[in-house]
């Protein structure tokens, strides 16, 4: 049998070059492959516990929220016939006081009804496109006749740009309202409470942060868990309703206490996604303050 010799190949006589060039583009590909898949994977085991997470709260939520529609009606009755008997009997200081103290308690059970609601439905609300400024100025306009009283001075900073972000604005200026009394309880006695809004390609950030003793150490692992709170009268649900509504909208919560190492102080930043088009992109920023004495 003759020998078989085969065609010659140019690319062979060139040494082979094309071949460590196909070689070399398909290590690319699967190599680049590998990294989608490795961050597909990731993202699919970040929404795993993202939804873990939310499983206990959203079965307590469906609890939570006939409690709330069965205690809503007889507070509000309540409240009511406090507020008429405090009318009629105001005048006698012991009646009067006793009257304002019902209604004062009351208040307090129907915010906790309130955010019993909130854990109920952590979605329901009408979301639209808003600005971000405009909430955090309603938010601190709320808040400005306690910061007065407590010599509280506010500094706020925001884009100078409109900040587009599509939520439920009402709901997210009531989750802002909680971590703002929150940080006005650490600091009965005055101190700087900060609001600082940030615009990002892909997300919003808002960071509200106070000058108090800060968090204490046993306590920062426990502060998102239901009914925990550092404070004798208080319940304990505010930050788990806060940073589960913001969760549910896609978001995240954050905090840090100490801000510095050696300082006090908690901040709370809140983390959104973007809504937002070319032309109302931040492009700096305003700092104003606000002196509790003006």
């Amino acid at each position: 049998c003759p020998e078989h010799t085969p065609p010659p190949n140019p690319e062979w006589e060139r040494g082979g070059g094309g071949s460590g060039i196909a070689v070399q583009s398909e290590d690319k590909s699967a190599a680049h492959l590998l990294d989608r898949l490795r961050r597909s994977r990731q993202r699919l085991e970040q929404q795993r516990r993202r939804i873990a997470r939310q499983r206990p709260l959203t079965s307590i939520g469906r609890l939570y929220g006939t409690l709330a529609h069965e205690l809503r009606g007889p507070l509000a009755y309540i409240s009511a016939t406090a507020q008429y008997v405090h009318t009629k009997l105001g005048e006698d200081p012991t009646l009067g006081t006793l009257t304002a103290g019902i209604q004062m308690k009351v208040e307090r059970l129907l915010r906790l009804v309130d955010a019993l609601g909130t854990l109920a439905s952590p979605t329901a609300g009408r979301r639209c496109a808003g600005t971000l400024q405009d909430t955090v100025n309603r938010v601190l306009a709320l808040a400005s006749d306690r910061c007065g009283q407590q010599k509280v001075r506010v500094v706020r900073s925001m884009p100078a740009a409109a900040v587009a972000l599509f939520a439920d604005h009402e709901q997210l200026g009531a989750m802002l309202s909680m971590l703002v009394t929150n940080a006005l309880d650490a600091m009965p006695a005055g101190g700087i409470l900060t609001l600082r809004v940030e615009s990002h390609l892909r997300q919003v950030r808002v960071h509200v942060g106070d000058t108090g003793p800060g968090i204490p150490p046993g306590s920062r692992r426990k502060i998102f868990r239901p009914f925990f709170s550092t404070k004798s009268d208080a319940s304990g649900l505010s930050l788990v309703v806060c940073k589960h509504w913001i969760e549910c909208q896609g978001g995240r919560l954050r905090f840090a206490s100490p801000v510095a190492p050696g300082r006090g102080g908690t901040n709370f930043t809140i983390v959104m996604p973007h809504a937002q088009t070319g032309s109302m992109r931040s492009r700096g920023a305003d700092v104003q303050t606000t002196h509790p004495d003006r």
